[in-house]
Parts: C-alpha cells; structure tokens; sequence
C-alpha cells in the first residue's frame, strides 16, 4: 500500500505539469491599437478591460496593447480613458490557438 502511494505522490508533480502546458497552448492573444477617432492619433493609457473578469491591461506610449493567454469563448471588452467616451464591444468570439488584432477608435468628450 505504501509503494502505490509513494508512485502516486512520484507522479502527480508530472500530471500537474502536463495539465498546466496543455491550458496554455490552446489559449489565444488579442492585439490592438487605441486611436482618437477624429484625429487617428494613437493613444495612450487607455484601460481595456474585458467584461466579467479581472482581465485589466493599458495601451503603452504607442497606443499598443497585448492581452495574452485568453481561453476559447465570447468576451466583451470596456475601454476606457480620460476625455474620451467610454466604449463597449461585445461578444467576441475568441478560438483557441489564434492571434486577434482588435483596434479601437475612442471619441472625445
């Protein structure tokens, strides 16, 4: 009984690690640029947020973003910043194993 516990605990470190590698590779990323929409300036600081989660990043100086690691499914996205309207897109269907690139144009107060 002992020897069978020992091999249990000796593999569950390699099935944890299996598991863990096979939930990032059938995950995607959504790229995008934020813009002012009259103006095409790139903006940055913008909050892009996706609904239901706790998934918060920003534009860098560019007005670049990255949300990596995103599972299958539909996600609606906020996107917020100082002067402008806030914005709502909704129902993304996001698959697995694929790049997304997502832009925004933001309208000023």
């Amino acid at each position: 009984m002992k020897k069978v516990l020992y091999f249990i605990l000796f593999l569950l470190p390699f099935a944890v690690i299996a598991g863990n590698g096979n939930d990032k590779a059938a995950t995607s990323v959504v790229k995008g640029r934020v813009v002012d929409s009259y103006t095409q300036e790139l903006l940055a600081g913008v909050e892009i947020k996706i609904e239901g989660t706790n998934i918060i990043t920003y534009s860098d100086f560019d007005g670049n973003f990255e949300i990596p690691n995103l599972k299958p499914g539909k996600y609606s996205f906020c996107i917020n910043s100082v002067s402008y309207q806030q914005k709502q897109v909704f129902s993304v269907e996001i698959q697995k194993q694929a790049t997304y690139q997502i832009d925004f144009s933001l309208t000023q107060n």
